[in-house]
Order: C-alpha cells, then sequence, then structure tokens
C-alpha cells in the first residue's frame, strides 16, 4: 500500500481562507526522530469531586454492557442512510475496533486484530469520521488508518513518514469534500518513554494534514507541524483537541506538564498559541476529552475531568473559557473520550454526548438535559 511521502512545508492560499491555516508557527518543520511511544501508565485515579460548585447530577440514558477486553479510549458517532447513529470505539488494549448501536448501546461487531496490515490495529486510540469515512491513529503502528463506512472495509494509511506516536484526531471540514486534520504526536524518550522530549522538539506536537475526497477516494496531503517552544505554552504530553470553526481556535489538553498537571491550552487553527488556557486549579483528575458545544450566540466547551467513582464533566465558555458549571451521571466514571453531536435523531432530537466508562462500556447524556440543567441558552438546541 503506497503511503504519503513527507513534502516541503506548502500554504495553498485557499486553503488558508477556508481553513484559517495561514502560516505555522516557526520551527514547524523538523527532522524526523524515531522517538518511541509515551507510556501507556495512568496517572494515579483521582477519587474525588471538584472543590467548585457540586457537579449537577444528570441520569444517563443508557450504558452499554461491559466489554472489558478491549480498554476503550475515543468514541465517534456516524450515521447511517436512515440517519441511525452508530458509535465507533478505539479499543486500544486488544488492537480492535468496537461498534455500538446509538440509540440503545447495544454491542454491534467488533472489528480487526493485532497487526501492521490493513484492517489490522496497533494501540488505535482517536477516531474521527468524514463522510463515509473513518480514520484512526495508531500509537504503536505510527499512522492513520482509513476504513469505509458502514463495511469498515480498510482503504489505506498515512502519515507514516510524519507521526512519530500519533494520539488525538480533530477534523475541520472546510467543504463538503475537504477538510484540515490535526493529530495530536506525543512521543517521549527513555526506556520506559517517561521522559520529556528536548524541549526543542516540542514544535512537533501536533501535525496537520489536508484531506480531500477526489472521486471517491481519499488523498491526503502533509501541511506541516507546530507546537510551542516557550515554557509557559509548551505542549508536554498531548492526546486530546478540539477546534471552534467559528473563533478559528483550537483547545488541546496538556495531559501531564513536568509538574504532573493538566493544563488546556488555546492555539489558533495556525498554530499560533494565544496565551488563553484552562486553569488546572478546575481538574482534579487528569484532562481527557474535549468537545464543543455550537449555539445560536455562544458556544461551549465540554472537558472531561477524569475522576472515580465519577467523571465531571466542566462546560466553559468557547470564546472566554469562564467556567459556566459542572455535571456528572449516575454511573460514568474515568472517562477518556467523548463525542457530542447535534444531528437530531429520533432517540435524540437535540442531540447527544457519548462517552466512554471504566474503558469497558459507552454511556450516551441527552443534550437536552445539558442545556437544561446548566442553564446554557435555548439556542443550544435544535
Amino acid at each position: 500500500m503506497k503511503t504519503l511521502k513527507a513534502t516541503p512545508l506548502k500554504f495553498i492560499a485557499g486553503l488558508a481562507l477556508l481553513a484559517g491555516i495561514a502560516t505555522l508557527v516557526s520551527g514547524c518543520v523538523t527532522t524526523k526522530t524515531n522517538f518511541a511511544p509515551p507510556s501507556t501508565k495512568r496517572s494515579q485515579m483521582v477519587n474525588a469531586e471538584p472543590n467548585s460548585t457540586a457537579p449537577f447530577v444528570i441520569p444517563e440514558k443508557f450504558v452499554s454492557k461491559p466489554l472489558d477486553i478491549i480498554e476503550m479510549d475515543t468514541p465517534a458517532v456516524w450515521y447511517d442512510a436512515d440517519n441511525k447513529p452508530w458509535v465507533i470505539v478505539t479499543g486500544k488494549g486488544s488492537h480492535q475496533l468496537a461498534v455500538f448501536d446509538g440509540n440503545n448501546g447495544e454491542l454491534y461487531n467488533v472489528i480487526g486484530e493485532k497487526g501492521k496490515e490493513l484492517g489490522q490495529f496497533k494501540r488505535p486510540n482517536a477516531v474521527v469520521v468524514f463522510q463515509n469515512l473513518a480514520l484512526v491513529t495508531e500509537r504503536d503502528n505510527k499512522r492513520i488508518q482509513v476504513l469505509r463506512l458502514p463495511d469498515f472495509k480498510p482503504v489505506m494509511t498515512f502519515g507514516e513518514h510524519q507521526l512519530q506516536s500519533p494520539y488525538g484526531l480533530w477534523l475541520n471540514p472546510v467543504s463538503p469534500n475537504e477538510a484540515v486534520l490535526y493529530v495530536t504526536d506525543s512521543f517521549m524518550e527513555g526506556a520506559k518513554f517517561d521522559i520529556f522530549p528536548d524541549p526543542k522538539l516540542l514544535n512537533q506536537r501536533v501535525q496537520v494534514f489536508r484531506v480531500k475526497i477526489e472521486n471517491g477516494h481519499l488523498a491526503p496531503e502533509w501541511i506541516g507541524n507546530f507546537g510551542s517552544t516557550t515554557p509557559s505554552h509548551a505542549l508536554h504530553r498531548v492526546e486530546s483537541l478540539s477546534g471552534n470553526p467559528a473563533t478559528k481556535t483550537l483547545l488541546i489538553v496538556d495531559e501531564e506538564d513536568k509538574q504532573g498537571k493538566s493544563t488546556i491550552r488555546e492555539y489558533t487553527q495556525d498554530g499560533t498559541p494565544t496565551g488563553n488556557y484552562i486553569e488546572n486549579r478546575w481538574i482534579q483528575g487528569q484532562a481527557e476529552g474535549i468537545s464543543l458545544l455550537q449555539c445560536k450566540d455562544s458556544d461551549f466547551w465540554i472537558v472531561v475531568d477524569q475522576l472515580a467513582p465519577h467523571t465531571i464533566f466542566h462546560v466553559f465558555g468557547a470564546k472566554s473559557l469562564v467556567y459556566q458549571g459542572s455535571f456528572r451521571g449516575n454511573q460514568t466514571s474515568a472517562t477518556d473520550g467523548i463525542d457530542l453531536s447535534q444531528r437530531a435523531s429520533a432517540k435524540f432530537p437535540n442531540g447527544v454526548l457519548y462517552a466512554i466508562d471504566r474503558d469497558q462500556s459507552i454511556t450516551a447524556f441527552d443534550l437536552t438535559d445539558i442545556v437544561n440543567q446548566l442553564k446554557l441558552p435555548a439556542t443550544c438546541l435544535n
């Protein structure tokens, strides 16, 4: 299978106007270093609730039966021709994908096995959907694999020449057939992969690709990479990220800096740190998944605080990053990734938030309940 070759950093004016990528920060283009992937060791789980205002309790609409062999990480929802939601989940422990009915959480299928060939995976971590294609990061294969939906037929891989330890994904569509793909690259050093790389290399923490669908086939092109080497803006251990098309900004989770704290930093979509961030005082455990709730007049970030016995979901203003409130479920705990959809469906007319529970299950929250409980604007609902 032919894979994308590394190309010089180049910027196309039309793409810059569409995607907000005009320039990447200085020091973007670097020689690839063969670092090993970061440690999979999780920081010690904090068994506590945040010290801020007590979170609202919002019951889950469903909790799927535990699938404890797969070690789930990130969900992504895809809607079929009948507008039925299907939730695709990465299983990093078993090197597979799991597919669930998005209406009730019933397991539909488990796909793949460990390996390097097409249709095989090694430590799949994040997944996003672009039209009828699923794009999956594979940390230990150092690539992104593309599968066609709904049959999950493997199509291609790309990124092998740029990615060292890919984790999170955010896809920004700029037209029906074109998008910009952001990939966090959390390579580390040392025999146990627990040593941060030279600060000079932190300008490689996010890799950027342009992806286009041409004649039914995906055509990826590497644009470049970014990250700050300035200590106050640097990204140390990165995984989740998401973006706001309206403000052309990104939120990037620095899960653990050299002091072991989680900070969520704001960058522009062309790779420049804004200097804004969500203070780590709001995060009692470890910051994980991020999703954007888009409303008519103002948008909101939903951020995972990975806690036990209950995950806390914090809500912040998308422009101001001002804290708005928090909620939790009755069961959802130790969450990694989340995926929010505002597409109307029969089960969830105003949209749904899917979350991972204890690496074993998926859970669903009705967006109507979230908006009403936190007294967010009614324009957040369809």
